[in-house]
């Protein structure tokens, strides 16, 4: 693979190998976008108590609907919602 064919890690744009795992020096962008979020997003302790406790909930509930997705090659449409689903709806 070429340094230009994954523009989804932006480290492999040096041309220089590197042998440690994703969330070392080769995280993808997308990782390190959703990270810069969630530290600059009004959040607290998830929980349905404050604003941002409920925006906690709302971030980790959309995470976990991104990643179904991307492993479903689909919609979300046939997620199922664990027993706390705290009232989202599917």
């Amino acid at each position: 693979m070429s340094p230009e064919s994954d523009p989804a890690f932006p480290t492999l744009q040096s041309g220089v190998a590197h042998f440690d795992g994703p969330g070392g020096s080769q995280t993808p962008l997308g990782v390190a976008d959703a990270v810069r979020e969630a530290m600059i997003s009004p959040i607290a302790n998830r929980g349905p108590v404050t604003a941002a406790e409920r925006n906690a909930d709302a971030m980790v509930y959309s995470a976990g609907r991104n990643a179904f997705e991307g492993l479903s090659r689909g919609g979300t449409e046939t997620a199922v919602d664990s027993p706390d689903h705290r009232g989202y709806s599917t």
